[in-house]
């Protein structure tokens, strides 16, 4: 499949870890009950649509929506911009994906999609991904179809409201076979066709990569 995005250049690095909050009093009260916060699709902990999760000047990856389970992204570095939709597995949290290089990888693996912006719908990539950032064996399994390697966009218009298990196999080199770790898990892919078409849009509306401006003459 044609794209400018090499499978090597997308998969993501995040460490995401959650604490948990205890208060006591020494005189007992009435209980009062407690709303949690939404935890569809287990969303990325700390982040509303429109923040940003940026690590240096220039680079950004920015939540556009969360809907249904999946997590919609704009991410940028100077050279480029790339929009990423992200569907964890199953009782995982959705990673952060990389800063315009829409590589995602995180804890449990689970399903992607990207597109650089301006790209075309030939030119975006799909996968599941592991806990490392470079793929080295994908495997999938939807209503009884067995997939290896990266599936096309055909295959996936007939994921909607489907639920799929998926192995996968990652390291952390683009080109050596070391070091590599395993995972495996299940991930609803309802809402894959709304997320597509959040996909597209991102892709068509993103802006241009956040260059250096130049020097004043």
């Amino acid at each position: 499949m044609k794209s400018r995005l090499r499978m090597s250049s997308f998969l993501a690095i995040v460490v995401i870890t959650a604490g948990a909050v205890s208060a006591c009093g020494t005189t007992p009260g009435p209980k009062q009950k407690v709303e949690a916060k939404p935890t569809t699709g287990n969303l990325p902990l700390g982040l509303e649509v429109g923040d940003s999760a940026s690590t240096t000047i220039g680079r950004y990856s920015k939540v556009l929506a969360y809907m249904n389970g999946w997590s919609i992204w704009e991410t940028a570095n100077p050279d480029r911009v790339v929009c990423v939709a992200v569907r964890p597995g199953r009782g995982h949290r959705a990673p952060v994906p990389d800063e315009g290089t829409g590589i995602v990888n995180g804890a449990g693996g689970g399903f992607y999609m990207g597109l650089e912006a301006k790209g075309t719908e030939d030119e975006a990539i799909f996968g599941f991904y592991g806990v490392q950032p470079y793929p080295k064996i994908m495997k999938a399994e939807v209503d009884g179809q067995v997939y290896e390697g990266p599936p096309t966009r055909a295959v996936i218009d007939g994921w909607e409201g489907k639920t799929g298990r998926y192995e996968v196999r990652s390291g952390p080199y683009p080109v050596q076979y070391i070091k590599l770790k395993d995972d495996e898990g299940v991930v609803e892919l309802a809402g894959i066709g709304d997320a597509w078409k959040a996909l597209m849009d991102c892709a068509a509306n993103a802006p241009e990569p956040p260059r250096a401006a130049p020097p004043a003459s």
